[in-house]
């Protein structure tokens, strides 16, 4: 399976998922006009890897400066593909990094985290470079 990195844009955020070592990451800003189209590719391969996945362990991390309302189906997507490969007993660590003084960015892991059976971890940083 091909690894995906698409580079940040003005609209979507930088989308690097690495299937072979079982790292994905989405960074930055999230407000595509279109975000099913924006996430297909990655919300696709991320299922076929649920099937059989080439890593040990499975590693997602959020670092988002910023998202739409219309990310939000999407991020809930990504986390219930997640769940289903820990309910294969798979290992997923899930990580939401988020500025240290931006509270609604933590609120919202926090809704997530509650949303889902994944124990979404909140890591406050000084800057999402």
């Amino acid at each position: 399976m091909k690894n995906i990195f698409l580079e940040e844009t003005d609209e979507g955020p930088q989308l690097n998922f690495n299937f072979r070592d079982g790292v994905f990451e989405v960074k930055g800003t999230s407000m595509p006009e279109h975000p099913d189209e924006y996430y297909r590719e990655v919300l696709t391969y991320l299922r076929v890897y649920v099937e059989n996945p080439s890593a040990s362990k499975t590693k997602m991390i959020f670092k988002f400066l910023y998202f739409n309302t219309g990310t939000n189906p999407i991020i809930m997507r990504l986390l219930e593909t997640l769940e289903k490969l820990m309910e294969k007993q798979h290992p997923v660590q899930v990580e939401w990094v988020y500025e240290h003084d931006d509270m609604d960015m933590k609120e919202v892991g926090e809704y997530f985290n509650a949303l889902t059976r994944l124990n979404i971890q909140l890591f406050p940083i000084e800057s999402i470079d």
